[in-house]
């Protein structure tokens, strides 16, 4: 058993040394835009529901969510509800590195008060963002919806939400981690009935998408680093201190098949891209795969993991 540690990405330059060969790598990201659209709306238990939802307008103005609704005219609007520590599954962590961004929201959507069936957006419901079984009551910031509405009409395609918001306790029972953004209301985990994983993600991040990570099923994004927006918190700052993510990425070799791992993946299994080169760094082949066997004439591999890191290693 080999078990070889990578911090970072690491940077190679071909020096034409047989023992230090380097190579560089870089990332081109690209926005798909189509120009078909329509506005039917995307639910994952009814992709082909009918866009027949209205608003609620008996909402306090001063306590309200307002969202871009069917019209798009920003009339979905619900009221919000004070947070109250009685409720069990909403004991937020205390900020991490004491960053206003990841203070406890202090309204929320009761979600008894509302249909799932209403608008937040041309394209989606509210129901689709927020479930009772995730947490009664829910945060659901308006950029995020602004964002996941505009990446559904650049595309053309209907996007299938699997998790936005949850609380403390759901996000404990299903392995998230302490500060995941799903608990703050600017997170969100899709996939797209036409488009892949590696171009939806490239739209997140056209979108300024603060942290996005690829499963192999869906990918992550979450907008950590954009100002929090009322009434779901006290204070709105503009100014947003930039929080960087740290991984930690290694390799182990089981027999002959390498596996790439690292911890920060919490949304499950993260998409593993291998690349291999020959002694000339000429790249041999690119496989997406959990685990990796490489060719015979292979000296050395990079794989990606989620899209956010990466680890490169000699295996001969």
């Amino acid at each position: 058993m080999v078990l070889l540690f990578m911090f970072g990405c690491g940077i190679f330059e071909n020096n034409h040394q047989e023992d230090e060969t380097l190579i560089n790598f870089s990332h081109n990201y690209t926005f798909l835009n189509l120009d078909e659209t329509d506005n039917t709306l995307d639910s994952a238990s009814n992709p082909t529901a009918e866009d027949t939802a209205i608003e609620d307008p008996t909402v306090d103005d001063h306590s309200a969510a307002c969202y871009l609704g069917s019209e798009g005219d920003y009339q979905a609007c619900f009221d919000t509800v004070p947070h109250d520590p009685s409720w069990e599954g909403y004991e937020y962590p205390e900020p991490f590195q004491d960053s206003p961004q990841y203070a406890a929201p202090a309204r929320f959507i009761d979600l008894v008060n509302y249909e799932p069936s209403l608008a937040v957006a041309p394209n989606f419901t509210l129901g689709e963002f927020l479930q009772v079984e995730k947490g009664q009551y829910g945060v659901l910031l308006p950029h995020l919806v602004d964002k996941i509405q505009q990446i559904r009409t650049e595309t053309g395609y209907p996007l299938h939400i699997t998790s936005a918001y949850r609380n403390v306790y759901h996000n404990e029972l299903v392995g998230g981690s302490t500060f995941s953004r799903h608990q703050y209301g600017d997170a969100i985990d899709m996939y797209s009935s036409g488009v892949d994983l590696q171009e939806l993600s490239d739209a997140c991040r056209e979108l300024g998408a603060s942290f996005v990570s690829l499963y192999e099923t869906h990918i992550h994004c979450d907008w950590r680093n954009t100002a929090l927006q009322e009434p779901f918190y006290a204070v709105a700052d503009e100014h947003v201190e930039q929080h960087e993510s740290a991984f930690h990425p290694f390799v182990e070799k089981i027999g002959d098949q390498w596996f790439a791992f690292s911890e920060e993946f919490d949304e499950g299994e993260p998409l593993r891209i291998w690349h291999s080169y020959d002694v000339a760094a000429d790249l041999i082949e690119i496989v997406e795969a959990a685990q990796y066997k490489p060719p015979v004439n292979a000296k050395w591999v990079r794989v990606e993991i989620g899209g956010l890191t990466e680890v490169q290693f000699q295996v001969q």
